[in-house]
This record gives structure tokens, C-alpha cells and sequence, in this order.
């Protein structure tokens, strides 16, 4: 019995040495954090949370040019565009 439990130990201890190893790489690209990641995975299991995400992104895109035209900002719905090479921000391409 206590060589299968340390034969698990042992499996637990890679996985979360490999584990670590891949955290680590994603942390230095967008700072994740080990608890804010477990809590982003167990959300997007959820799915009445994540249709409910959905429906207020899109009640959210529609209030969006109304408070830009009250507070007389420039508002440019569905506006994808690619920049130049020296990222001046010139629109160079329309997308979609």
C-alpha cells in the first residue's frame, strides 16, 4: 500500500513541478496568477455564468455610443482596423 501512495506522490510532485514550469511561462507573458487562473477556468465550466457574461457584453455594446454621443466623443461601432509598421496609429486597412 505505501508503494502505491508514494508512486502517486511521486506523479503528484512532476505534474506539479511541470505544471509550475508552464504557469511560470504564462505568468511572464500576461502575469497570471495561480488563483485568478483556477477561478477563470472554473467560470468558463459554468455556463449560466458565462451566458450571462455574454448577454451583458452585448447590453454593454449598445449603451456604448449613446454615452460617447452624450459626453461628445467620436464613437465608431464594429471598427477593426490594422496600423502601420511604426505603429503611429494610422489606419491602414479596414478589417471586416
Amino acid at each position: 500500500m505505501s508503494g502505491r501512495i508514494n508512486r502517486c506522490t511521486y506523479w503528484v510532485q512532476v505534474f506539479i513541478r511541470y505544471f509550475g514550469r508552464a504557469m511560470n511561462k504564462c505568468r511572464l507573458t500576461f502575469n497570471v496568477k495561480s488563483l485568478a487562473l483556477v477561478a477563470a477556468v472554473g467560470l468558463l465550466e459554468d455556463e449560466e455564468h458565462v451566458k450571462k457574461a455574454v448577454d451583458l457584453n452585448y447590453e454593454s455594446l449598445e449603451l456604448i455610443p449613446d454615452y460617447c454621443e452624450e459626453n461628445h466623443l467620436d464613437s465608431y461601432q464594429y471598427w477593426n482596423y490594422c496600423t502601420d509598421e511604426k505603429m503611429s496609429g494610422k489606419a491602414v486597412k479596414r478589417i471586416g
